[in-house]
């Protein structure tokens, strides 16, 4: 069930009546909420914490949500977030791409054209709601599903499911469409898939998801079997994504690893902190032992840092 809270001005009687046939013809998966007044949104937001909010025409609002904005011929605010915006028309949504506003989708409304239904304007905007609610995946991944995850990554590494001693996530409590979809959008699907092999577990097959990406978002190219050097390189140069994390977890794990060799190396580039921040995340998400670690983690504001790139890599 997705919940939408539909937020529309006051004396907007054109919109009101839209926004009420549109609700009533979304299908039953989709919770509609309507308000029409700032306070009452916010409040509604607080209480009944919807999914998406669903902003039309002009208007600021205090409200949490993933917010999907129909400009309804008003002037685009740029400022304002947002997953989706919605054109009631090809011309207003050529106007948009002259602004530069991206992830705009066509979805007539049947007030002001008879090309179409509300049947067939519910039909597309549940699409929208869903590749809404399919975008950015990691903060509605559960722990389980996060921890799955890492475990399946760490045993695709290792090779062996017994270095996953202690651990308690049971498949059941995975969402594996969610899980997938992250992992394919991070390039560490095989990596996901060799894990689940290794472990003797069988799920549904993976299918493609549609949904929104960030602006400049392009797939990570994995770097396995480059050197330690060369991977902090590219870290420093592009931010910490988790399939970079992977590739050194990966390195670590070589057998003709030279410690001090590599350490004095990292010593001379000026990689020694950054080594030490990416060994504490490799601690902390995939339960890296100390016996792989040439020197001693630390967590500090760069730690921190470079978590958030690996959280905030899909955030729109």
């Amino acid at each position: 069930m997705i919940k939408v809270l539909h937020i529309f001005p006051k004396d907007d009687h054109t919109n009101a009546r839209y926004v009420a046939l549109l609700a009533k013809a979304l299908p039953d998966s989709i919770e509609s909420l309507l308000a029409d007044d700032p306070v009452v949104a916010k409040k509604m937001c607080k209480e009944q914490q919807p999914d998406i909010v669903h902003l039309y025409g002009v208007g600021r609002y205090e409200v949490t949500g993933r917010r999907v904005i129909s400009p309804c011929g008003t002037p685009f605010d740029s400022e304002q977030p947002y997953y989706a915006v919605v054109a009631r028309s090809p011309l207003e949504a050529e106007s948009l791409f002259e602004q530069e506003v991206k992830r705009v989708e066509i979805i007539r409304n049947p007030l002001v054209t008879k090309t179409a239904s509300f049947d067939e304007t519910a039909q597309k905007m549940a699409y929208v709601y869903q590749k809404v609610m399919d975008s950015n995946p990691w903060p509605l991944m559960d722990d389980a599903t996060r921890s799955f995850l890492f475990m399946l990554l760490k045993v695709a590494v290792c090779g062996d499911k017994r270095w996953l001693a202690g651990a308690t996530v049971s498949p059941q409590d995975v969402n594996f469409r969610l899980l997938f979809h992250y992992a394919e959008k991070e390039n560490i699907l095989s990596s996901v898939q060799k894990g689940l092999a290794i472990m003797g577990i069988e799920v549904p097959e993976h299918q493609k998801i549609a949904c929104y990406l960030p602006n400049g978002y392009a797939v990570p190219v994995t770097m396995s079997g480059q050197d330690i050097v060369s991977l902090l390189h590219d870290v420093q140069k592009h931010g910490l994504s988790l399939l970079r994390l992977l590739n050194v977890f990966e390195a670590l794990h070589e057998s003709h690893l030279n410690e001090d060799q590599l350490l004095n190396m990292l010593e001379t580039e000026e990689l020694l902190m950054l080594f030490r921040s990416i060994l504490s995340i490799a601690q902390e998400l995939l339960s890296l032992e100390e016996g792989f670690m040439p020197c001693e983690s630390i967590d500090n504001a760069e730690t921190r840092k470079l978590k958030d790139n690996i959280i905030n890599h899909l955030r729109l």
